[in-house]
């Protein structure tokens, strides 16, 4: 029966070929050949949701890594994967080798505070020369974001690092003595 089918459709396209002057040949010629695949343009790359919320993740927690986004976000491996590798190709993130984990942040973070370096520079306000892993107990993250906000910082100008023994003492610019 699908033999008969398969019979049918070959003879209708081969009437058509044989019934088509050189326009409608060219025409039907061209239809096999419509793209497939079409290039993902870049202002249009966060419409996608999970994208987003990937994009979202990794500015409100730089430094997560793979396991931390495939968990806190409930995608699977490969769709995960699939969209960081989108999101890096296109500019949006960055990703970094840390031991055994891949880390993800934000290109271009820029020098604009946001919430968490807020949050560390009233603290260190408040108790300068905290160590980072102090810094990072007392506004409950991990070491890694605090770490990374503390580098942004201190390359921008506003956090000071001295180095007392095996830490950093982390200070405001203004309150280094």
């Amino acid at each position: 029966m699908w033999f008969d089918m398969f019979g049918w459709v070959i003879g209708m396209v081969l009437d058509l070929f044989r019934s088509a002057d050189a326009a409608g040949l060219a025409g039907l010629l061209s239809v096999p050949f419509v793209p497939l695949y079409t290039r993902l343009k870049r202002e249009h790359l966060l419409d996608h949701e999970q994208r987003k919320s990937i994009f979202e993740m990794v500015r409100s927690e730089p430094g997560v890594n793979f396991s931390g986004l495939m968990n806190k976000l409930c995608m699977k491996n490969g769709v995960l994967a699939y969209h960081l590798m989108t999101l890096e190709r296109e500019g949006f993130i960055t990703s970094r080798r840390d031991g055994v984990f891949r880390r993800y942040y934000l290109i271009d973070a820029g020098s604009i505070p946001d919430e968490i370096e807020e949050e560390i520079v009233e603290t260190l306000y408040k108790s300068p020369g905290i160590s980072q892993s102090g810094l990072a107990r007392r506004l409950n993250k991990s070491r890694q974001v605090i770490n990374y906000h503390i580098k942004q910082m201190a390359e921008d100008g506003f956090v000071r690092l001295v180095k007392s023994g095996r830490r950093s003492r982390c200070y405001l610019q203004n309150w280094v003595s």
